[in-house]
């Protein structure tokens, strides 16, 4: 491909960094993150969508994705988490991860990039639904969000 037939109709242009420093804000590449660390989980209510970390991100075009662990004992049969833009509230689209229960559980699984197309300044949550019958649990991780446009 030599490019012929391809023209550049944007009116802005958006700057990327060709060195190994750090993109800065609103450049391609730049990255937002919240790390929840093990010893400070976000305790989860049974069957009640739990806010474990969030971003707000300004607007643009946006690559959002995460490490999301539960760790606890009792009874528990499922957890289900996510990303999304809707505070409390766990995706049924096809993005979100499973993990099955335990009696005593540590472990986590890896939420899928998924792509936000934001004109204003948005928070994006990693939720995580739990469901048990006895016992305490909690959720800790990470979201990572990169500027892609």
């Amino acid at each position: 491909c030599n490019g012929s037939g391809i023209t550049n109709t944007a009116t802005t242009n958006l700057t990327a960094v060709a060195t190994e420093s750090t993109p800065r804000v609103g450049e391609l590449g730049e990255t937002i993150q919240t790390l929840v660390a093990l010893g400070a989980p976000q305790a989860f209510m049974n069957n009640v969508p739990t806010n474990v970390a969030s971003v707000t991100l300004s607007a643009g075009t946006w690559s959002v994705s995460g490490v999301a662990c539960v760790t606890g004992s009792g009874v528990a049969a499922a957890f289900r988490m996510g990303i999304t833009s809707t505070t409390q509230t766990v995706p049924t689209d096809g993005s979100e991860a499973y993990m099955g229960g335990g009696t005593t559980i540590t472990d986590s699984r890896a939420i899928a990039p998924k792509i936000f197309y934001l004109s204003s300044s948005t928070p994006i949550y990693m939720t995580t639904l739990a469901a048990f019958s006895s016992g305490a649990y909690g959720g800790f991780g990470k979201i990572i969000a990169t500027r892609i446009r």
